[in-house]
């Protein structure tokens, strides 16, 4: 598989993410599954709310980036996905 990342909406099978193996051959050194959209309960303002939240899930193969960029990447993409209004374009 040569690529530079897979992603999989899972969800939209009714299916919750899943972790896959990295690949021996090519290059894809980043396999995304997105789950389903499920409700749990959250405190907002001392009471008790339901919120959607789905779950993300990824494999990452170290093997094609250095330690440090790799570990700044992965922090930038978690900023991103859980406040992506400080994206600025």
């Amino acid at each position: 598989m040569y690529t530079s990342a897979f992603l999989a909406n899972l969800g939209s099978l009714k299916i919750d993410a899943a972790y896959h193996h990295l690949y021996e051959h090519g290059n894809c050194p980043l396999f995304v599954t997105i789950g389903r959209v499920a409700q749990v309960p959250a405190v907002e303002d001392g009471n008790v709310v339901t919120q959607s939240q789905v779950t993300i899930r990824y494999s990452f193969d170290e093997r094609v980036e250095d330690g440090l960029y790799c570990a700044k990447a992965l922090q930038l993409l978690q900023q991103r996905l859980e406040n992506p209004a400080s994206v600025i374009d």
